[in-house]
């Protein structure tokens, strides 16, 4: 099955999102206390992961937005077309 980039980049942070609920769920029922370093932990790993999707095209981040005064501008979804190239997100890649 061949799905668009966007569509992945939408997989993964559900699978994300669930992964964290069922990390607190568990978390709480043991009675942790550390739950907001483990919290930060996690959202640094989605840091890292959301950098991992890629446009087919040019290879940048799909939450790659541009750059201003030279810094490099990301937020946390992906568009429906790439802001370095143009490409159509919403295609299934080849």
């Amino acid at each position: 099955m061949i799905i668009s980039t966007r569509n992945k980049f939408r997989i993964v942070l559900l699978m994300f999102v669930a992964g964290g609920l069922f990390l607190v769920g568990i978390l709480n029922e043991l009675h942790v206390k550390s739950l907001e370093l483990i919290s930060i932990v996690w959202l640094l790993i989605w840091t890292f992961v959301m950098f991992q999707v890629k446009c087919p095209n040019c290879g940048k981040s799909v939450v790659y937005k541009g750059k201003i005064g030279g810094i490099s501008i990301y937020a946390g979804f992906a568009n429906k077309s790439c802001q370095n190239c143009g490409y159509d997100l919403t295609k299934a890649d080849s």
